[in-house]
């Protein structure tokens, strides 16, 4: 069953553009680029993801385990405290 653009001018099918199996298959490949992007994003996340521990584990291995409790939790309090700074300028 071919698939027809239509003319609303002239109210009437103007030429045919894809037979139904044509369009089928352009879906089909639509659907399959999308699912291959969504699979290359959520690969790149799990790597990013990865690397950043990898990171973590190897600044543990270098600098002692209890530095590294007192450097993350210093971050911590940091972000807090801009977190509180720009929480008490906008109210």
């Amino acid at each position: 069953m071919p698939l027809y653009i239509y003319d609303f001018v002239q109210c009437q099918y103007r030429i045919e553009v894809f037979t139904l199996d044509q369009s089928l298959n352009i879906l089909n490949l639509i659907d399959w680029l999308l699912l291959s992007i969504i699979v290359i994003i959520i690969i790149c996340l799990l790597l990013q993801n990865i690397q950043r521990y990898l990171f973590k584990f190897k600044e543990v291995k270098n600098i002692g385990y209890w530095k590294f409790q007192c450097l993350h939790l210093q971050l911590q309090l940091r972000r807090i405290v801009y977190i509180q700074k720009q929480w008490h300028m906008h109210h």
